[in-house]
């Protein structure tokens, strides 16, 4: 490869660690709810698409492409760190249309419920929630980015929403 191509290549990797790192980071953030690992998993991401960048087909745009490694990253991490399912998680992991129900779990002194009932679904779950609520994705983008048809990705966003409201009213609340 010759210097001029070399250059070209290590700035295009420049260009999606700068476009990118603020939407991917905040996504792997709210999955395993620890900031370093969350650090290392995005750099281990956009490590990986930068390995794999001959192989991006163009199918997609390339936000998608690497929402997809770093989703697919930290779905292998999590299956291989069960102890997620019970970690304590940050005030920040609280969605923002949960803001009602955050409200009534504070009045009762009751406000990690809602963190631990995000983080007690099932990661593929979590993730549809976390990419729709915080990220903003709609539910095709979410299907794009997990490999997943639409209807899978309104299924786990659904099963997401139902499991949180059980288990908030078996804590007592009523959502």
């Amino acid at each position: 490869m010759n210097l001029r191509i070399e250059k070209e290549s290590q700035t295009m990797g420049s260009a999606w660690v700068d476009n990118y790192y603020d939407r991917i980071y905040p996504v792997i953030l709210r999955m395993v709810a620890n900031e370093e690992i969350a650090k290392d998993l995005t750099q281990e991401a956009f490590l990986r698409a930068w390995e794999k960048r001959k192989s991006f087909r163009g199918d997609s745009n390339v936000g998608t492409w690497l929402y997809r490694i770093a989703v697919n990253i930290t779905l292998t991490y999590i299956g291989k760190n069960k102890r997620y399912s019970t970690l304590e998680i940050e005030e920040s992991l609280i969605p923002a249309r949960g803001e009602g129900i955050q409200r009534k779990t504070e009045k009762k002194g009751e406000s990690g419920i809602i963190k631990e009932a995000i983080l007690k679904l099932p990661p593929t779950y979590r993730m549809a929630l976390i990419m729709h609520y915080y990220n903003g994705m709609k539910l095709s983008e979410i299907a794009s980015v997990s490999g997943i048809s639409r209807g899978t990705a309104a299924w786990r966003l659904f099963k997401a929403r139902k499991m949180i409201a059980g288990n908030l009213r078996a804590e007592g609340i009523n959502t």
